[in-house]
């Protein structure tokens, strides 16, 4: 009931427009009622008496009330599609607007198909239940109360006996519910599990056939496939089971009912219309008494599909902005590192006491071996993870008094693994500022060095590039995210590995573009490759949690040390020796 209720904030605007389709619903009930009513009229006091003005009026009647309840049932038709559209469009935008708050660290541990899963099929059986299985089961249970009052009427002993089968169709029932919500809970994993095996194959369908392993993903995928209808048969088979013993047992109270109203006819207990309108009437109850069981039924399915969604709306953000969050200023200040110790698993530390300043306007690279936790520096400074201890400050104030979308409008991070979107080229430069004019568009483009490639293009700026940029090469993806960075004219860039995937000539092209890009700026360079970090303002060199070195590339060379050790490997010389075996250990290049 508790997720059930949790429903609510998107149902709640449109209650207004769920009444008129709920008054409708009423109405062509009442409707519905009528008719076996008028039925008994008809054979008793017409057929039965040769009354042909009456005869003619029932038929009349019979007529308009069954035209009322078909206008009755479009419009409501009409209205419910509306309502149930405009219910899952509000659920869909809430967890996708909830899905981009959460951090790396959940889609790093969270498969992109699972995600899918549950915003598509999930979402969808959610907006079922939010519109239609819990209205339907209003509706079934106001026919089910009509017409019993009416089978009452009509005779109360009859009712009785027509109802004796009906405790144990509930009891059946009862005990099948829990293996058909295990069963739709199953078939919603293998279902998400197919999808994810999908997402990602597809995504490295190069790399797939380039090792010749199309066969082996095809039997992967059959596979998988396997499993599903597996399931989904065993699914098929209990769900049948669970809502057809149940009508079985209903059917028997129906022919039970038969013989004792038969009984009561030929004793004259009961007149032969009084039969008919019950046994209508009994119908009538009975096909949504059999709804309520299938309703019931499909409350299992989404109670699964509920609980899926809703554990991606309990995943809370692991960064949250402060209520009273400040806009970050444009002209930014120091950028002070304080004790600051951060781990991804608890007890696991990356970072551990850090502390330095980086000046504003000055240029400064962060190095060491793999793992010692410069990608996480960057993290911390984009915000996309808060320190556990200690903290960053910016212009003299915590990184978290600041809203995330200013801090996030003046620091701009570039990184080895540029993403572009499905889209022109046009429209991923100005992806760094959506209302900029073509022109600074294409002023962005000249600075990053790309201008004359796209302008040699078919299509120009008008190309799509493809899912993720495919039909572009590692040098040209990268020079139009610096061309979008250039565009939202940051007041610190943040590169992170930014040409160590590029060969010689790209990264040369790349290089004379960040120079654009890096004048005026608080400049941050993760790397390895320390000759593209010799003219810095400063380095600081990392390993094992801390910060071991730090200077000008002149002054850090001077010194015996890590900072030296790594030079002179990248250099290729010989005067290595011992140091730099053992401050190579763990090294990942």
């Amino acid at each position: 009931m508790d997720q059930l209720l949790r429903l609510l904030p998107f149902v709640r605007p449109r209650v207004l427009g769920l009444l008129v389709v709920f008054g409708f619903s009423l109405f062509s009930i009442l409707l519905g009622l009528a008719t076996p009513l008028f039925t008994k009229i008809l054979i008793d006091d017409a057929l039965l008496k040769g009354n042909g003005r009456l005869l003619a009026i029932l038929v009349v009647a019979m007529f308009a009330t069954r035209a009322m309840a078909t206008l009755a049932a479009a419009l409501n038709s009409y209205l419910y599609s509306k309502i149930a559209a405009e219910v899952l469009f509000r659920m869909r935008l809430s967890l996708y607007q909830h899905l981009l708050t959460l951090s790396p660290k959940f889609y790093a541990q969270t498969r992109i198909g699972e995600i899918l899963s549950r915003i598509n099929t999930d979402m969808a059986e959610v907006q079922r239940i939010a519109t239609d299985v819990l209205f339907n089961l209003v509706l079934s249970l106001l026919s089910v109360i009509g017409t019993g009052g009416f089978l009452v009427w009509l005779n109360w002993r009859l009712t009785l006996v027509s109802v004796v089968f009906l405790p144990l169709a509930l009891l059946a029932l009862g005990q099948l519910r829990p293996k058909v919500e295990a069963l739709a809970r199953a078939i919603r994993d293998r279902n998400a599990d197919l999808a994810s095996l999908l997402v990602e194959r597809l995504s490295g369908v190069k790399f797939i056939q380039a090792f010749g392993a199309e066969g082996y993903e095809v039997e992967r995928f059959v596979g998988k496939s396997r499993e599903v209808i597996r399931t989904l048969l065993r699914y098929q088979i209990t769900s049948s089971l669970a809502g057809g013993i149940p009508g079985l047992l209903l059917t028997a109270s129906t022919a039970v009912a038969f013989l004792y109203g038969g009984y009561l006819v030929i004793t004259g207990g009961m007149t032969v219309g009084a039969l008919v309108a019950f046994t209508a009437y009994q119908a009538r109850a009975f096909g949504p008494l059999q709804g309520l069981i299938d309703l019931s039924l499909g409350l299992q399915r989404a109670r699964v599909s509920l609980l899926r969604v809703f554990e991606l709306f309990d995943v809370r953000p692991e960064v949250v902005e402060k209520k009273d969050a400040l806009p970050l200023e444009d002209v930014p200040g120091e950028i002070v590192f304080k004790k600051v110790s951060f781990a991804y698993q608890p007890g696991d530390f990356i970072l551990k006491d850090l502390s330095f300043i980086i000046p504003p306007g000055s240029t400064v690279a962060i190095v060491g071996p793999s793992g010692s936790g410069k990608s996480s520096i960057v993290d911390l400074l984009m915000r996309f993870y808060d320190p556990l201890e200690g903290s960053i400050e910016l212009r003299g104030r915590n990184l978290k008094d600041f809203t995330l979308a200013s801090l996030r409008r003046h620091v701009v991070l570039i990184d080895q693994e540029t993403f572009l979107f499905h889209a022109t080229i046009e429209e991923n430069i100005r992806y760094g500022r959506r209302d900029a004019t073509r022109e600074e568009v294409i002023a962005a483009a000249k600075a990053a060095s790309i201008h004359d490639f796209i302008e040699s293009l078919l299509e120009g700026y008008n190309t799509m590039v493809g899912e993720r940029g495919m039909r572009l090469s590692e040098g040209e993806k990268q020079r139009i995210a610096i061309a979008r960075a250039i565009l939202r004219d940051p007041k610190v860039l943040i590169l992170d590995e930014a040409t160590s995937s590029l060969d010689w000539l790209s990264e040369q092209n790349v290089r004379k573009a960040l120079g654009h890009l890096m004048k005026g700026r608080t400049t941050i360079i993760v790397t390895h490759r320390l000759s593209s970090i010799k003219d810095v303002d400063h380095i600081l060199v990392l390993h094992g949690e801390r910060i071991v070195q730090a200077g000008s590339h002149e002054e850090l060379l001077k010194e015996e040390g890590l900072y030296r050790t790594l030079w002179l490997a990248e250099q290729g010389s010989g005067r290595l020796g011992e140091p730099l075996q053992s401050a190579a250990v763990g090294m990942a290049w």
